[in-house]
């Protein structure tokens, strides 16, 4: 059984870790971390793919009707599910409302260090709180700083 993304779930999962596991003789920690490589690489090369061969040719579906010629080891009907996914209005969507900006550092670790939920562990609380106090503090003095000058 595969996902949307065409990545082996429960049974397959397994025997594919199992048939890694009878090839290459891994501790439990190195068997990990080269499955998280794995997913890794495999996460690139969707993005390269959809970067080089498929966004650039929305408009000419003619042209991905095939994979490209560099990659002859996929399979038509998985290219073909793989194009229609890239192209699809759910995926197209999940860039929408994602901006870049540039953050400042106390940003950064109050976001890493934010739960789900939006909140905070009591310890980080109070590390957030005065992360908060100094960003606020910053603000203040920029305003004044700016009123200065007019």
């Amino acid at each position: 059984m595969y996902n949307s993304y065409k990545v082996p779930v429960g049974k397959k999962r397994n025997d594919l870790r199992n048939y890694i596991g009878e090839k290459f003789k891994l501790s439990l920690k190195e068997n990990t971390q080269v499955f998280k490589w794995m997913g890794i690489a495999l996460r690139g090369f969707r993005c390269k793919l959809a970067n080089e061969y498929i966004l650039p040719n929305a408009n000419n579906l003619s042209s991905l009707k095939k994979p490209p010629l560099e990659y002859e080891g996929i399979r038509k009907e998985d290219w073909k599910s793989f194009v229609d996914k890239i192209l699809s209005k759910n995926f197209q969507q999940l860039d929408l409302g994602v901006t870049e900006r540039e953050i400042n550092r106390g940003e950064a670790w109050l976001l890493a260090h934010k739960r789900k939920d939006g909140t905070y562990t009591p310890e980080v609380q109070q590390v957030a709180e005065r992360i908060s106090w100094r960003e606020n503090e910053e603000c203040i003095r920029r305003v004044f700083s700016l009123c200065k000058l007019n």
